[in-house]
């Protein structure tokens, strides 16, 4: 969300606070009550495509990434375990169709690496009659299986995530039209007959209503001020204590201070 956008989150936000306090007594209160309504629905639906907005497509990623190496790691256990049973019970085809390469589970592409393990995993299931008495049994299969259900699961994660972020941009864009369109088509001119029967009442609305123009900020903006702050704090005291020194020797007390103060 833009800093625009945010600014006017909290006009909306503050003119329905304003409207929500005021007992309901004139003829227009209910029409008045049902567009603050409709405003406190819009923040809502603002807050919530502000969420999709900013959730950061980096967790995304360390989830899929983890469900991906956890896939690779159990498939290279249980191959390896397969290629042992297999070579025993002569089943030369096994070992071959089991056997990994560093590419298969590494540089490969994610839909690779996974069509990878989904192969292995099949031939195992197909030779379990075949290896019985072995290692390789039904439910290391099965845990094979839903290693790789769970990789299969985050494939397009990131991709959905990153689409979405722009649906929930182009919303925001739709949110705020509507929201503003209520306040300015309808209800301003409702509120507009309060400036007669309830000035006070009218100036909070219109207080309410002005955009506070908040400034963009930035993450380590205040730990910056800090540091300017320190820095200009020690070469002030670094410099009066370089005027002192210099003055020293032939200046008298009186004058050490008078020369201090102006350094400071």
């Amino acid at each position: 969300m833009t800093t625009k956008q945010k600014n006017n989150r909290g006009m909306i936000r503050n003119t329905v606070t304003v409207i929500a306090a005021r007992p309901t007594t004139g003829a227009d209160e209910p029409t008045i009550a049902a567009l603050a309504g409709s405003l406190d629905k819009q923040i809502k639906q603002i807050d919530d495509l502000d969420y999709q907005q900013s959730r950061g497509l980096a967790g995304v990623i360390v989830v899929r990434d983890d469900a991906f190496l956890a896939m690779a790691e159990e498939t290279q256990r249980v191959a390896a375990l397969a290629r042992g049973a297999a070579r025993q019970r002569g089943l030369n085809r096994l070992v071959e169709d089991v056997r990994l390469r560093m590419r298969d589970l590494g540089a490969a592409r994610f839909d690779d690496r996974l069509k990878v393990c989904e192969n292995v995993a099949k031939a195992l299931r197909a030779e379990l009659p075949n290896l019985a008495d072995s290692a390789i049994t039904a439910a290391v299969v099965a845990g094979l299986d839903e290693k790789v259900a769970d990789a299969a699961k985050m494939l397009l994660v990131p991709r959905d995530a990153v689409g979405a972020k722009r649906a929930a941009t182009a919303g925001l864009l739709v949110a705020f039209r509507e929201a503003n369109r209520l306040l300015t088509e309808e209800l301003d001119p409702l509120m507009a007959a309060y400036a007669k029967t309830d000035a006070v009442y009218y100036e909070r609305y219109r207080a309410a209503r002005d955009v506070v123009e908040r400034p963009a900020t930035r993450p380590g903006d205040d730990a910056a001020d800090e540091v300017a702050k320190s820095t200009t704090t020690a070469t002030t005291t670094t410099a009066a204590a370089t005027i002192t020194a210099a003055a020293g020797a032939t200046a008298t007390p009186t004058e050490r201070k008078e020369v201090t103060a102006a350094a400071v």
